[in-house]
């Protein structure tokens, strides 16, 4: 993405949103210059748009989270409600920009019949180890 369209994104999504306040240049800046360069090369112009629409009509959308996460989680995949930015783009993320309308968040991986035993976190708490005798 566009160092100009993240921060036009930001601005209009700050501008937008009910109890958001409007953003600092310098705030901009620095939310530009903390974005891992993995993301502004993933996350193109058109997903960042896509993400601003889905957070202007989405009935629930997240709190708790900066502007920019909150707009990032609706392109990469969440886990507890924060984007998962090592799990990558959510593997639909071209199906939902294709249909124009609000796309919920999905209620786990596992109803999106995705594998994420490739994403070394151990859910278990132990219990499948003490089970599995390992």
């Amino acid at each position: 993405m566009k160092q100009s369209t993240f921060i036009s994104v930001l601005k209009a999504a700050s501008e937008t949103t009910q109890f958001a306040k409007r953003l600092s240049e310098e705030t901009l800046a620095l939310l530009w210059l903390t974005t891992p360069a993995k993301t502004r090369h993933e996350v193109t112009d058109e997903m960042l748009a896509y993400a601003f629409n889905q957070m202007r009509i989405d009935p629930n959308p997240p709190e708790g989270l900066g502007l920019d996460q909150q707009l990032y989680s609706y392109v990469y995949r969440c886990r507890d409600g924060f984007p998962a930015f090592e799990w990558g783009l959510k593997a639909d993320l071209p199906k939902r920009m294709a249909t124009g309308a609000f796309n919920p968040q999905p209620s786990s991986q596992y109803a999106l019949g995705e594998d994420l035993t490739g994403h070394n976190e151990d859910c278990s708490n132990g219990v499948l180890k003490m089970l599995g005798g390992a």
